[in-house]
């Protein structure tokens, strides 16, 4: 007796060879690379644009609170008066309170540390004596900071005396953002901020 085709058994279809899972392994490990590779690219640029967002605003920061406070010294009741001024470093007298007491604001560069520090002094003798008060850290990771000192119409003075404007220009240091994160894209990122100054020297 025959057994009707609609009822026999059918036969399982062949499995997969060999060869054909490792061409499937070879083809899912390289769409798996380029997938993580494109991921890890996209995580650095935004971690790098996040940081030089971050930067750039620290950067804003820390000059906007250096031109407000020496806008402040200047229009107090001590006439103010710049007692050094360099490259690296500006020393400013005046009067932060209005309470005619003189105070001395330093900011100054460390290149060992990196920093851009500010000293505050204290004189109740009309400069004959100072007192410090403290030493802050304003900014981290500074690569390069510059002062530029400016006369009327834009001269460059010759004499402290004669400045009546001060430029300051900060630049990241590239190396201190130099992460696996970032890949080292990170670029430096400078800042400038201009002010115009009361000076009236003392001798």
């Amino acid at each position: 007796m025959r057994i009707p085709a609609s009822i026999r058994p059918r036969r399982s279809p062949a499995g997969y060879s060999l060869m054909e899972l490792l061409v499937s392994l070879a083809i899912a490990a390289v769409v798996g690379g380029t997938i993580a590779t494109v991921m890890q690219s996209q995580i650095q640029l935004s971690t790098t644009q996040n940081r030089n967002m971050l930067n750039q605003a620290d950067l804003r920061d820390c000059i906007n609170f250096m031109t407000e406070e020496i806008v402040t010294m200047g229009s107090g009741v001590v006439e103010p008066y710049i007692e050094v001024a360099e490259p690296t470093e500006l020393r400013y007298v005046g009067d932060l309170n209005n309470d005619d007491v003189w105070e001395r604001i330093h900011y100054f560069y460390d290149v060992d540390s990196l920093e851009v520090r500010r000293t505050l002094s204290q004189s109740t003798d009309a400069g004959a004596n100072w007192t410090t008060i403290g030493t802050d850290v304003l900014m981290r990771n500074i690569g390069v900071i510059n002062y530029t000192y400016f006369a009327n119409n834009n001269q460059a003075p010759v004499t402290d005396d004669e400045i009546t404007a001060v430029e300051i220009r900060m630049t990241m240091d590239v190396q201190a953002d130099q992460t696996a994160f970032t890949g080292g894209r990170v670029g430096g990122q400078a800042m400038v901020g201009r002010m115009t100054i009361r000076n009236r020297k003392m001798n």
